[in-house]
């Protein structure tokens, strides 16, 4: 049987003046339900020690203070404490606070509407009977969302509708799953997750907002994304230096996608079997993928962006890097994707470096592998005046590159450095286009400009006054050249 305590605490105005009232409730042993409204500026507080107790407040007035305090009674190890906590505050300046404590399934809800309110949870299951819940909803004006979780299966949500939303998620352990969702402006977002199967899901829409995810573990999965301008995936101060979804151990997966203006994201992985998926839709964006690690998958996809930066440094071996940099071209439409910045860095064996340009003028793409068995592919389509640079050290290195348009189209005025030292290293491509500039130079045997990979063959061209550059040092090299058009100069340094 539950023994019920319950206190209506009603404040009326007149004459201009408000009541203060004040309600505290303490309930020792188990099954209690305590229930608390209060219309006005008003303070309650209830704690509950004991197992299986429930909590409820609500405040509809201005100023008021709201404090839940469930704890138990014997040690960590020896009892379990399942307990419920829901408050509802609608009014301006409130403040929430939630407190459980022991092992236990502990349930905590915080509901405030309004402005200027502050939410925070703390929930403690050393260690652990599982199911620790916790659900936060602030709307209004300035509200700051506070949750710190300590093992168990804990599960998280915090939704701010307004403006100059704060919410921060700490979770340690195993199990957990926090979820971000602002609309507004200026909010900050903050998910910090221990090791083990943690998700987290941030989604913000709005202006100036700043997402940081940090997970430590293995078998980690965030996925994050932005929709507005000036958004950014990283600090204010958390903490002080670069995050924006930070990844340290095994089998982590990240989905970034930023929808807008001058957005700025980051993206570090250090680990085995590591994906990241970076989807731009916008203008002025920066970008950073790192990843240190085997297996490591990176795409970037630039749709209709222009100024993007985007850097990806892998470290390891068979890792892919593809970048997309993708405008529209039809018989009405033209969306182009122009002044990208794209840095691919792979160090390692069997790595995969992709890039892409459709509908994109003025980009400059830089790649550099160190390692052996390393391939490079270049195209572009519909796009003029693009200066691609590939560095290369190892053996037995591919590179592709195919600068072409449809019929009636062409690509004009790219220019493409291609360097590789080492032995058996192939190069071939195709060009469409006039006044391209190609510069190859192989050093070292065995190396081939066509026949394989895979075959234009060799520099097939098809355009006026384009420049090819051949040079290759040392023995059993091999040079195919095919050329259409007008105008044009091939040079082949065999030596």
């Amino acid at each position: 049987m539950r023994k019920l305590f319950f206190l209506f605490a009603i404040v009326l105005a007149a004459s201009m003046a408000m009541a203060q009232n004040v309600s505290t409730v303490n309930q020792t042993g188990d099954e209690n339900l305590v229930s608390v409204t209060q219309a006005g500026a008003n303070t309650a507080a209830v704690t509950q020690v004991g197992d299986d107790n429930d909590a409820t407040q609500t405040q509809v007035g201005t100023g008021n203070n709201a404090l839940i305090t469930q704890d138990g009674v014997g040690t960590t190890n020896q009892e379990t404490f399942d307990n419920t906590a829901v408050q509802n505050q609608d009014g301006k300046t409130n403040t929430a606070t939630i407190v459980q404590k022991e092992v236990g399934k502990a349930i905590a809800s915080q509901t405030q509407e309004g402005e200027n309110n502050v939410a925070t949870i703390d929930q403690r299951n050393p260690w652990s009977n599982l199911v620790n819940n916790h659900q936060q909803i602030q709307t209004g004006n300035g509200n700051k969302a506070y949750a710190n979780v300590f093992n168990g299966g804990n599960t998280g949500s915090q939704t701010q509708d307004g403006d100059i939303n704060t919410s921060q998620i700490n979770q340690a352990q195993s199990g957990n799953t926090a979820v971000h969702m602002q609309d507004g402006i200026k909010n900050y977002a903050f998910s910090s997750q221990g090791s083990g199967g943690s998700l987290v899901n941030v989604n913000q829409k709005g202006d100036d907002n700043i997402a940081t995810t940090v997970q430590t573990g293995a078998g980690n999965k965030i996925d994050m994304d932005q929709i507005g301008n000036g958004n950014n995936a990283g600090v204010i101060p958390y903490w002080g230096g670069e995050m924006g979804v930070k990844q340290v151990g095994d089998d982590n997966e990240t989905n970034f996608i930023q929808n807008g203006d001058d957005n700025t994201h980051f993206v570090l992985q250090e680990g085995n079997g590591n994906d990241v998926v970076s989807d731009i839709d916008g203008n002025l964006n920066q970008g950073t993928v790192k990843q240190i690690g085997d297996l490591n998958n990176a795409v970037v996809e630039i749709e209709y962006g222009n100024k993007n930066q985007t850097t990806v440094l892998q470290e390891g071996d068979e890792n892919v890097a593809k970048i997309q940099s993708i405008g529209t071209v039809s018989s009405n439409i033209l969306y182009m994707s122009d002044l990208n910045d794209i840095n691919i860095m792979q160090k390692g064996d069997k790595n995969t470096a992709l890039f892409d340009v459709v509908a994109g003028d003025a980009n400059v793409v830089d790649i550099s592998q160190i390692g052996n068995s390393n391939y490079t592919s270049f195209g572009v389509k519909y796009g003029s005046g693009n200066n691609f640079s590939e560095l290369v050290t190892g053996n037995t290195n591919r590179t592709s590159l195919n600068v072409t348009a449809d019929w009636g189209s062409s690509s004009d005025g790219n220019m493409i450095d291609i360097e590789k030292s080492g032995n058996s290293n192939y190069v071939s491509g195709a060009i469409k286009g006039d006044t391209n500039t190609i510069d190859i130079t192989q050093t070292g045997s065995s190396n081939k400009v066509g026949t394989s990979w895979y075959t234009g063959d060799g520099i097939n061209v098809v355009g006026d006054m384009n420049q090819i550059s051949v040079s290759q040092t040392s023995d059993g090299n091999m040079s195919l050249n095919s050329v259409m058009g007008n105008s044009n100069v091939i040079t082949v340094i065999q030596n």
